[in-house]
């Protein structure tokens, strides 16, 4: 979820929320794919908002601009 720091799972037909994973000091997870030898673990990408000049300075967005795994 881009500017939620997490990354979700809803259902398509219902429209609910069936999981939520917050992810610590990331505010812009960007992209997900899922991997590993049995695919049980999801690789995440974060960003910036290249668009927002206070962007660089977010203290709180310390994982900008990388990928690691869950």
């Amino acid at each position: 979820m881009y500017n939620g720091g997490r990354i979700v799972q809803i259902d398509t037909q219902t429209k609910q929320l069936l999981l939520s994973i917050s992810i610590p000091n990331v505010l812009r997870t960007t992209s997900l794919t899922f991997g590993g030898k049995n695919f049980d673990e999801i690789y995440v990408t974060t960003g910036r908002d290249k668009t927002n000049p206070t962007d660089n300075n977010n203290r709180m967005d310390d994982k900008r601009n990388e990928s690691f795994s869950i």
